[in-house]
């Protein structure tokens, strides 16, 4: 494999710099991996030196097309799409299906409150899975086309049709920028309804010698004219699509209109005011401590008597406010008019949203984001302005804006830092007996279940169910196979994996999860195989729903907890699975947050032909009749799990409305004696797997 995927792990040997924006945006910090090419380029040389004239082309584009939806197709680390969610209220998607550029390109966005998603998937001409060829020489050169650069390794992708994925998600776009390395025809293929219907502006690479006629073909029957794109303003519209073999001028601008003078005048503003979006002296430095960014902000605000005036957009460089001699009084939240640097009442839409977003994000609050300033809104930025200990005028002054940002900021860094603490896992051999190993856990402060298994240990999480799937395998004769389905960090496959020399594979969608999942078992020299998809009852791809609340409720179900954010992951029948690897459970637990019966339609000749013991998550009131459906045909047995020595057998799955006794088991056969008696002495083994020691928080 390419040396810069083994590299290409947020974590030690990151890159953290700021990226200067043109106003009204300031800049954004950038945590990447240090082999990463494109944020050593804008760590060294800044916006105004990657591809400045194509960015001024795609904010010029941005203001002037009348949909509210962008994509942003191979997107690398996602400058396009960041740019654009920084830079206005749009909807932004962006498509990058390299692993390590995809993690990057969605810790930008946590990091900096930004508002985009990404979809670690490759659009093409057909809805299918595909082999993306790793370059050997750089990251940002991978493509679905072999041969395309030098590539000594290659992973499968999911490859979806821009027609499909729109149909399926509801998302159109209005502007589309694509740089696929050499398969832009390909996705252009896959949109011929988009294009006919819709008709979006399209900013795309074209590569000398290799795209050139396919483009013409699809774009001159739909009417679009074309523009190379370069430093000089208005573009010299072309008759043909000729890629430049200097490769000075490699992207094109294709529009279903004719552009207007506005265009061209914004084109030319959003040049000027790239060019200053230069690197500082000091790239790489700590974030300012938020104790001293308040202390300066005050200064600074005594010293002027009001907030700077904030620059024109795209004016380049930034003019001196008056000075004042005494503070101005507090603003009331009346209408935003009387002061263009108050957002209050009145305010426009589009910047009382990102008052909402920062009131929710800096706080407790739930607030619409609807865009209106009203009464709810008022007393969420009035809480917020006395935790920032400011005068709660209800009103968004310039002060609560950099302060409400700064105190996110602040929460974010807290919450990337890793908790690392030791975990006990149990052993075999007789009751009582010491844990079999201490398990070195190391996960992001903002993750749910670790922040559980630091607190109370492994006997604190889901003892009763651990000993159960723990000892239907030890019930197993000869050699056993393991499959956690809705992994989250792998627990109950960390567990099998130490406990017994079991094989184990756990299958977790959501990729910070499963990193670290695959982090503590190469830490702990597990044998765990973490396969990075979900499971369901047909193979394709899925929107994966992001829950807001915790990340151990994400589910493909849609509406089962409140999501704002949203991934396309791959989905595989376990069938398919077990005949592509050969690999067959033994003993499958499945928490898959109300998609168990999927799981289980999906692995309908393993149920008949293998047989194995499943343990389930089971909620109140979700699904539990289609769980009958999957599993009577099969003569499976069913017993909720509880503290007692026995469970009792089930006439009906019913869920535990309180959620307390919320995972069943289902077995093949009648557990023998001897399951009954393993349990017990799983039970007193996890006993003394109590909390932690040497934790840090």
């Amino acid at each position: 494999m390419p040396e810069w995927t083994s590299a290409g792990r947020l974590g030690s040997g990151n890159r953290t710099f700021y990226l200067r924006l043109p106003p009204p945006a300031s800049s954004l910090t950038i945590r990447a991996p240090r082999p990463l090419y494109v944020p050593r380029l804008l760590e060294r040389r800044g916006l105004a030196a990657y591809e400045p004239d194509t960015l001024s082309c795609f904010l010029a584009a941005l203001e002037t097309v009348e949909g509210r939806t962008v994509f942003d197709v191979g997107a690398n680390v996602g400058v396009f799409a960041l740019v654009a969610a920084a830079l206005s209220d749009r909807e932004v998607v962006a498509f990058e299906p390299t692993p390590e550029l995809a993690r990057v390109a969605r810790a930008i966005a946590v990091d900096n409150g930004l508002n985009y998603t990404v979809e670690e998937l490759a659009l093409g001409a057909a809805a299918a899975t595909a082999h993306l060829h790793l370059s050997d020489t750089t990251d940002s050169s991978n493509s679905l086309r072999k041969g395309f650069r030098p590539s000594s390794g290659s992973i499968t992708v999911p490859v979806e049709t821009l027609d499909g994925y729109a149909a399926r998600t509801g998302r159109v776009p209005a502007l589309l920028k694509i740089d696929t390395e050499s398969t832009e025809p390909d996705v252009l293929r896959g949109a011929g309804s988009l294009l006919a219907e819709h008709r979006p502006w399209i900013v795309c690479e074209v590569l000398a010698g290799r795209t050139e006629a396919d483009l013409e073909m699809l774009l001159e029957p739909l009417g679009y004219r074309w523009f190379q794109i370069a430093p000089e303003v208005p573009l010299p519209r072309r008759d043909r699509i000729v890629g430049d073999p200097d490769y000075r001028n490699l992207n094109w601008l294709f529009c279903p209109t004719i552009p207007d003078a506005r265009f061209w005048s914004s084109m030319a503003s959003w040049q000027q005011a790239l060019a200053a979006c230069r690197p500082s002296p000091s790239r790489e430095r700590a974030p300012m401590r938020l104790p001293d960014l308040v202390a300066g902000l005050r200064r600074s605000a005594g010293r002027l008597g009001r907030p700077p005036t904030a620059p024109d957009p795209r004016a380049g460089a930034a003019s001196s406010p008056p000075a004042a001699s005494s503070p101005p009084a507090a603003p009331s939240p009346g209408p935003a008019a009387k002061d263009p640097h108050v957002i209050g009442p009145g305010a426009h839409a589009a910047r009382v949203r990102k008052v909402q977003e920062m009131v929710n994000h800096a706080t407790t609050q739930n607030l619409t984001v609807d865009g209106v300033f009203g009464p709810r809104t008022i007393a969420g930025v009035k809480f917020l302005q006395r935790r920032l200990e400011l005068p709660p005028t209800g009103a968004a002054d310039a002060l609560t804006l950099v302060l409400g940002q700064a105190r996110i900021e602040a929460q974010l860094r807290r919450a990337h830092e890793p908790r690392r603490f030791d975990l006990a896992v149990p052993a075999s051999g007789d009751a009582g007996a010491a844990p079999a190993r201490t398990l070195r856990v190391t996960a992001p402060n903002f993750m749910y279940v670790p922040s559980l298994l630091q607190r109370g240990g492994l006997a604190a999480y889901e003892p009763d169910t651990v000993a159960c799937f723990l000892a239907a395998l030890a019930e197993q004769s000869g050699p056993a196979t393991a499959f956690d389905v809705g992994a989250n960090v792998g627990v109950f496959a960390w567990a099998a994996a130490a406990a017994g020399d079991w094989e184990v594979v756990a299958f977790e969608p959501t990729p910070e999860l499963a990193e670290v999942a695959r982090a503590v078992a190469a830490a702990n020299d597990l044998r765990i195989d973490v396969e990075e998809i979900a499971l369901g009852a047909e193979t394709g791809t899925a929107t994966f729903y992001l829950s807001d609340v915790t990340d151990s409720s994400n589910s493909l179900a849609k509406g089962f907890r409140q999501s704002t954010n949203t991934l396309t992951v791959p989905v595989e029948r376990l069938d398919d699975y077990c005949d592509r690897t050969q690999r067959y459970p033994s003993v499958l637990k499945i928490d898959t947050e109300t998609t168990e019966p999927d799981v289980l339609r999906g692995a309908q000749r393993l149920l008949r032909e293998r047989r194995p013991w499943i343990v389930c998550e089971v909620l109140g009131g979700y699904r539990e009749d289609d769980l009958t459906e999957a599993l009577a045909p099969h003569g499976y047995s069913w017993y909720q799990i509880s503290d007692a020595a026995v469970f009792d057998a089930r006439d009906e799955i019913k869920g535990d409305p309180e959620h307390r006794d919320k995972n069943w088991l289902f077995a093949p056969a009648p557990p023998a004696a001897s399951f009954w008696s393993s349990l017990r002495l799983w039970r007193e083994r996890l006993q003394v797997c109590g909390p932690p020691g040497g934790g840090s928080p």
